[in-house]
């Protein structure tokens, strides 16, 4: 379990990482906050196939979901987040 944690850190070092890139050398900064979160959760799922066992990767399959539910709900709009509203401003 420990081994899977350590997976899902390194998918959001990695999404914090390739987003701060974009900011710096792209001046593109991201529109959401979810995206990176998205972002990371992406990563999580694409390094399932590096999993050997089938456990190891429905586990870090279903926690990649569970992640994006769980954000796409706290940045909902009945949390008072308002779609299309650009949240991070230079």
């Amino acid at each position: 379990m420990k081994y899977l944690v350590m997976v899902g850190v390194a998918a959001v070092i990695w999404a914090l990482w390739r987003t701060r890139n974009r900011a710096c050398f792209e001046h593109v900064l991201p529109y959401d906050p979810i995206e990176t979160v998205f972002l990371a959760c992406n990563w999580t799922e694409n390094w399932v196939v590096l999993q050997k066992l089938e456990a190891n990767r429905r586990r870090l399959v279903l926690g990649a979901r569970l992640i994006k539910q769980v954000a796409s709900e706290v940045f909902s709009s009945r949390h008072s987040w308002r779609p299309g509203a650009r949240r991070l401003k230079m």
